[in-house]
């Protein structure tokens, strides 16, 4: 009886060792200690039964090169296409991201659609991608991503709120719309930016600043840009400096 049992406990140790698929998952999203040829060995196999959580997560490992594997767009492509018919989990994230960061015009252009789809659906990651095609200058639809982020600035998200800030200035300036920018203004208002003071004050700065603003105001602009430096934001610095209105002396932190 004793034997039996131990054998009992041994083999459910063993089950409990076993490498699964949520295992894969967790390492990849949380702790990362996983070896390369135990994760491979495992999502490659048949010996899961969750084919579209497999596809998943190789479409992760080749699309970010993750435990050592190199990194492959197309082999990550392979993986995650069956996924978007399914609108499987943040796929349209995942496939958006990755083709956003492809040469190929056409890929591009896919993946920006789907980032802008999953960003409507109120992705913020796939927000801050769409955000951040705009201010290299890859994403030239002002007018949409102001729109979505619009929907979105108030989730509790600072720099969601910070870029909703900043699209909203070329926007309203474009449009010389002066009683949207006091709207935009006031939205700000009632969100807390503990932490991102500085930069805060510099996107008020910018409402002010810009000479083609319906809202341009030298007095007002030099407030902000001043509070925005006094709480170290370095872009404020450097600007104040190029002004001739700060000596060309450090922030001391």
């Amino acid at each position: 009886m004793k034997l039996i049992m131990l054998l009992l406990i041994f083999s459910s140790f063993s089950l409990k060792a076993e490498l699964t698929l949520k295992d894969v998952e967790v390492d990849i999203f949380k702790e990362g200690k996983l070896k390369k040829d135990d994760v491979m060995s495992l999502l490659l196999s048949g010996s899961h039964e969750d084919k579209n959580l497999s596809n998943y997560l190789l479409s992760l490992v080749y699309g970010y090169g993750l435990y050592g594997v190199e990194k492959n767009i197309e082999k990550s492509e392979y993986y995650f296409l069956p996924l978007l018919e399914l609108k499987y989990r943040d796929i349209f994230f995942v496939a958006g991201t990755f083709w956003s960061n492809s040469r190929n015009p056409e890929k591009f252009k896919r993946g920006v659609i789907l980032l802008e789809k999953a960003s409507e659906e109120g992705d913020l990651d796939a927000l801050y991608n769409l955000y951040s095609l705009y201010n290299h200058g890859r994403y030239t639809n002002k007018d949409k991503l102001g729109g979505i982020l619009g929907k979105n600035y108030d989730k509790g998200d600072k720099e969601i709120a910070l870029q909703y800030g900043k699209v909203m200035i070329d926007v309203l300036i474009e449009k010389q719309d002066k009683l949207g920018m006091l709207k935009v203004l006031d939205n700000l208002s009632r969100i807390s930016f503990k932490g991102y003071e500085g930069e805060y004050y510099y996107v008020l700065a910018g409402f002010y600043g810009y000479t083609n603003s319906p809202l341009y105001d030298e007095e007002k602009r030099n407030y902000y840009l001043m509070r925005s430096y006094e709480n170290e934001y370095y872009a404020a610095e450097k600007l104040l400096k190029g002004m001739g209105m700060l000596p060309d002396l450090p922030i001391e932190k």
